[in-house]
Parts: structure tokens; sequence; C-alpha cells
């Protein structure tokens, strides 16, 4: 029996975590491809974090057990972070234009690792929390989903705090508008079911 479940149980949960690296790395990526602002002082819409809890949200809604929930969240963080910042290893180096791609990139790498560290430490950090908190929601639909929502109601009062690209305020009225919308979904969920602990 223990044999059945390894071949039948790990290979599917080795397969969604391949799902949450691959759908991370390609959220990361593509977002970083969007055009930031000539103007510093308007707000580059890739840097939106609630969408990065998203994916964690549902890379840990996928697992039954809360552990590979965790993982999956994380993952899909850790390399989201990873896509959005590949393109920094790869700058050119003039001063040694004439190695190889491989050397310059062994060169770069610690830099860049330096540069991405604190992101890194921050998707894990969400990653952890919203990777549970999806697998949570198998229980807990209504509560979870009010949890999801906190960071599309926050974010838009946190980041003026803390960076001078601030505006302008369509963005994170929009932002708003998502965060409200989870939030009465989440209402209305826990009016027709109560909550299960089971």
């Amino acid at each position: 029996m223990i044999l059945i479940r390894y071949r039948g149980g790990v290979p599917g949960t080795m397969r969604l975590l391949l799902f949450a690296v691959i759908g991370g790395f390609l959220y990361g990526y593509l977002t970083s491809l969007i055009p930031s602002p000539h103007d510093p002082a308007i707000f580059w819409v890739a840097n939106f974090a609630s969408p990065w809890l998203v994916l964690a949200f549902f890379a840990g809604r996928w697992h039954r057990a809360a552990l590979w929930a965790v993982v999956g969240g994380v993952l899909a963080d850790f390399f989201s972070v990873t896509g959005f910042y590949l393109h920094f290893l790869f700058i050119p180096d003039a001063e040694n234009a004439h190695a190889s791609w491989l050397s310059q990139l062994l060169n770069a790498l610690p830099g860049w690792i330096s540069f991405a560290a604190p992101w890194f430490v921050v998707g894990v950090l969400g990653g952890t929390v919203y990777g549970f908190v999806g697998r949570w929601s198998r229980q807990a639909p209504a509560l979870a989903v009010a949890v999801l929502a906190l960071p599309f109601l926050l974010e838009p009062w946190i980041w003026p705090i803390f960076h001078t690209r601030q505006g302008p305020w369509t963005i994170w009225l929009a932002e708003i508008a998502v965060g409200i919308a989870l939030l009465g979904w989440a209402v209305i969920r826990a009016r027709r079911r109560p909550y299960s602990p089971s």
C-alpha cells in the first residue's frame, strides 16, 4: 500500500511543484518585460506585489498536504523573483567583453544574488504564508480569500511610505477594487458555507 501511494502520490505532487516553478518563472519574466515609465514619480505596474502572493496561494491550493502547499508557494514566488531579475544577470560587462559567456555569467552571479537577495527572502516568506493560506482555503475558503484580499487593499497605502514612485492613483484604485471584489466574494461565500475545521 505504501508503494502504491508513493507511485501515485509523489509523481503527482512533483508535477504540481513543477507547474509552480514554471508558472512562477514565466510570470516573473513576462512582467519584467513591461516597459517601465520614464517619469520616476510614476509607479511601475510590474512592481505590484499582490499578484505574486496570488501565485503562491494557488500553488498551495493544489496540494492536500500542508507541507507540499508551503513548498509549492515558496517555489512559485522564488522562481517569480528569479524570472523577474534574470535579465540583470546578462548585462554585458565591458571589462570582460572578450571572456566567454560562461565566464561572464559566473563573474556576474555573486553580485546578482546579492542584488536580488532581499526579494528572494520576501518571496520565500510570502510564498510560505500564502502557500499555506491556499491549502487552508480547502477548509475555510471565505476566510482564506479574505486573507488573499489583504495585499490588494494594503499595498496602495504601504508602498508610498517606502518608495518615491507613488502614482497615478488610478493604478492603486484598480488594485483596491480587486481587493474589495475578493473581500465581497469572501463575505458572500461565508454566508453560504460555514467554516469547517476538518
